[in-house]
């Protein structure tokens, strides 16, 4: 009569077809597993929840969870990952979908499961797709608490692009003053000193905004708020330096003709803006000004202009070393 598949065999096969996305074929798996009488055991559970998610099956997901319980298997971290993935997708998740979601997320913790970066990341891009801006910061203020569940820098990049397409410009501001404060994207502004060269050598300064590791809304946040620092200087009697300069490429890949994303969005934006910031005949991938120009053009922008619908004054500055963005 052959040799029986147990529990073992059952569950390599359907979490072969989770991670290949075969939803179909692992469900099929699942149901004849138990129509067999071989009992599922948690990694099953979460190799056909995992499968859920990657289908975009979030009812199925939570039904499966649901029957973890009355077998009384213990979930780990990685079964409220897969749950969570499944809960927390779509572009537009619903205030149902996002209660839910954070139902999950205040249970793992009574339950003593440690959310990692990736579960954490989840939500905050989920609040943050449904304008939730309360719970997003909540969790993302939480996240930072740990290294262990710090947010990486793709995760700021992919908040930020959502922040600046959705116009949720305060979150964007708030977003980035974090990211600043937790030196995620290192130091991106600069002064850097230098010698004019001929007669009267001079010392003379530039000030520099790096976006080469930003994604097209975090360097559009980070240029925003660069200029706002500026006009607040030059509004306030200060002075700008010689000349300014922003990278939104670096290494061989700045002096490239082609316009990358980062490169096309921010010169887009300057452009309509008529600022006085024009790419670099010897780097394509460094826009510079003059400063006694950008000091004019600076002084003549309107606030509301710059930076839309941020709200500037609830702010707080970060930094007094290097002209930061705020």
């Amino acid at each position: 009569c052959g040799i029986q598949p147990d529990t073992v065999t059952y569950t390599a096969l359907i979490s072969m077809f989770a991670k290949l996305g075969h939803f179909s074929e692992a469900m099929a798996l699942f149901k004849e597993m138990k129509g067999h009488h071989v009992r599922p055991n948690l990694v099953t559970y979460s190799a056909l929840i995992s499968a859920c998610a990657k289908a975009g099956r979030s009812e199925e997901a939570l039904s499966l969870f649901i029957e973890t319980q009355s077998h009384k298997l213990a979930p780990n971290q990685y079964t409220m990952g897969a749950l969570l993935n499944a809960l927390t997708s779509g572009d537009n998740p619903t205030y149902e979908q996002v209660a839910r979601a954070m139902g999950v997320f205040t249970w793992m913790e009574t339950q003593t499961i440690a959310p990692d970066q990736g579960i954490y990341s989840m939500l905050i891009l989920m609040c943050a797709r449904a304008s939730r801006s309360v719970e997003m910061k909540a969790l993302l203020t939480k996240s930072l608490d740990s290294p262990v569940t710090l947010p990486s820098i793709l995760t700021f990049n992919a908040l930020l692009d959502i922040l600046w397409t959705r116009r949720m410009r305060r979150d964007a501001a708030n977003t980035c003053l974090l990211a600043q404060n937790h030196q995620i994207y290192g130091s991106p502004e600069q002064r850097i000193s230098g010698i004019q060269q001929g007669r009267g050598a001079e010392q003379t300064e530039c000030w520099s905004l790096d976006l080469h590791n930003m994604s097209v809304g975090a360097a559009l946040t980070h240029t925003a708020m660069w200029l706002l620092n500026m006009q607040r200087i030059v509004r306030d009697g200060g002075q700008l330096p010689a000349s300014m300069q922003i990278i939104t490429g670096k290494g061989n890949n700045s002096k490239t003709e082609s316009m990358a994303p980062v490169k096309s969005a921010v010169s887009d934006w300057l452009n309509n803006l008529d600022s006085p910031f024009l790419v670099d005949g010897n780097n394509k991938g460094v826009m510079v000004a003059i400063g006694i120009e950008a000091s004019s053009w600076i002084s003549s922008l309107r606030k509301d202009v710059v930076l839309e619908q941020f709200e500037i004054e609830t702010l707080q500055t970060v930094s007094t070393s290097v002209p930061m963005i705020m």
